[in-house]
Order: C-alpha cells, then sequence, then structure tokens
C-alpha cells in the first residue's frame, strides 16, 4: 500500500517526552506516511512508559480513567490492554 503522504519531511521533528502521548503522537504519524526516520524522540526511557507509569510514588497517578485514553478508535481497549502489562505497583 503507497504512503498517504508521499511528499518528503520538509524538516525532521523532535518529540520531547517517552510517555503516552508521545507514543500515540508516533503512532499517529506513523498512520499518515511521515519518515519515522526523521523522527526523534526525547526522554529517558522505553517509548510510551512515561513518568505516569514509570513512578513508584502513590501520589502521581494518571488523572484520567484508563478507558478514556483511546488510540484508535477501531480499538478502544488498546490504552488498557497495554496499560495491564506494566508492572504498577498499587498504592
Amino acid at each position: 500500500m503507497p504512503s498517504p503522504n508521499p511528499k518528503p519531511n520538509a524538516f525532521p521533528l523532535a518529540i520531547i517526552g517517552d510517555g503516552y502521548a508521545a507514543a500515540v503522537l508516533f503512532i499517529h504519524l506513523a498512520k499518515q506516511g511521515f519518515d519515522l526516520n526523521q523522527v526523534v524522540v526525547v526522554g529517558k526511557g522505553q517509548l510510551g512508559h512515561g513518568a505516569a507509569y514509570g513512578t513508584q510514588h502513590p501520589d502521581f497517578r494518571l488523572n484520567v480513567r484508563d478507558d478514556l485514553m483511546i488510540i484508535d478508535d477501531d480499538k478502544p481497549d488498546n490504552f488498557v490492554k497495554w496499560a495491564s502489562q506494566l508492572d504498577d505497583p498499587q498504592p
């Protein structure tokens, strides 16, 4: 299947942070045909494992229910499945 956006990127793109929002932005860029070799993700760890799920402090939690964080309308439970695989001890 050809890329929906065959034009090369005009400039490289930096995503600051490596958490949920960065991972979802990366996914949407890929779906739009963006050249992912031109994307630099700046963060401390693995893409998708940002501060909200990387801390052990009980007061630092997400401020929204996990079932509201939808990445793809065709698969609304993707975030819930992803989050259940993380080692996130409950307070």
